[in-house]
């Protein structure tokens, strides 16, 4: 775009006439001034000739209050391991929160296209595949983190969720326990489906070493969790002797309900959780928490290195990569 000698004027605190008989190499003007215009109009044309800086948008697709997940720290860990190998790479990370409810796809879409996208990160955990009709216009390189869409062609990332019921249950298991209830989250996003659909699963790959493996839909919010929890343990004390919690949040929904009727862990009853967050957040636990950790950390560099690869070999076929948990085992289960 051709620089206007109004706005060199201003940028330089000359006179409009200054610049003008400069450009158009007129007498009047001090060679001194004359250089300046020129060094300045120099500047411009280097700075205008510049590449773009490309940077990764990192784009949250959630329903839910959007400060509760920016400050929630299982993102932030994801987040963590996301950027340091963007900046690794020198592409800063720019995150965008959008919520179908309030936020224009449309604006959406402009940013995720825009010239100064490398590629896009899409954090898909509270997304539906119908949901994904947002984004089939984005022409960058795009990955799906948290969530798998079996129609859809191209690179996704997830955590092995049967892998980490096996693990919690098989614990359990191994610690004598013959009564077990998998406490379930009444919400339908992937990580939880699959979670309990792999727990229906095991009732009866594991009916020949347990008594029972009972699935227990606790609810959807902590208070809901706890409430339920309190009503169960109520009618029915002996229902089991360890619990197998879907996510943190209905390990702390469990762990409050133990504390409105009294009872610890893992004297009373027995707990373990599928993935955590920082202890200090999970209120009434009197020992170590045994959970089954997702590594978050480790998802977003394996996600940014996939992105950059993508980013890179545009033609290479595409992948479903699946990180496996494992078992941190502290003291919270009880060895019958």
């Amino acid at each position: 775009m051709k620089t206007k000698a109004i706005e060199i004027a201003r940028a330089l605190n000359l006179s409009k006439a200054t610049v003008s008989l400069a450009l158009n190499n007129k007498p009047g003007v001090s060679e001194q001034t004359r250089q300046q215009i020129f060094n300045y109009m120099d500047s411009l044309n280097e700075r205008n000739d510049a590449p773009v800086k490309k940077s990764i948008k990192l784009v949250n697709y959630n329903k839910l209050n959007q400060q509760l997940v920016h400050t929630n720290a299982l993102l932030m860990s994801t987040i963590k391991g996301i950027e340091s190998v963007a900046k690794a790479n020198s592409f800063p990370v720019e995150i965008i929160y959008f919520s179908p409810d309030t936020d224009s796809s449309r604006d959406l879409l402009a940013n995720c296209n825009a010239e100064n996208t490398a590629g896009i990160i899409l954090m898909a955990t509270d997304m539906k595949e119908s949901d994904f009709d947002n984004f089939r216009k984005i022409r960058r390189p795009m990955i799906i983190y948290d969530n798998f869409f079996h129609s859809l062609t191209i690179d996704q990332v997830t955590i092995n969720n049967d892998l980490a019921v096996y693990y919690a249950l098989r614990h359990c298991i191994d610690c004598g326990h013959r009564k077990i209830m998998y406490l379930s989250r009444n919400n339908p996003i992937f990580n939880m489906a699959e979670r309990s659909h792999a727990a229906r699963k095991y009732q009866e790959y594991f009916s020949q070493s347990v008594d029972k493996i009972e699935c227990f839909a606790a609810g959807t919010t902590i208070e809901d969790i706890s409430s339920n929890v309190v009503t169960l343990l109520s009618k029915e004390p002996q229902a089991a002797t360890v619990f197998v919690c879907e996510s943190y949040l209905v390990t702390m929904g469990f762990l409050n309900a133990l504390s409105e009727l009294h009872l610890h862990v893992p004297d009373d009853y027995s707990v373990i959780s599928i993935d955590s967050t920082d202890l200090y957040m999970i209120p009434g636990l009197g020992c170590g928490l045994t959970y089954i950790e997702i590594p978050h950390e480790t998802r977003g560099i394996l996600t940014m290195r996939k992105l950059i690869e993508r980013i890179e070999h545009p033609e290479m076929a595409f992948s479903h990569i699946e990180v496996s948990p494992r078992l941190i085992i502290r003291d919270s289960v009880k060895k019958l």
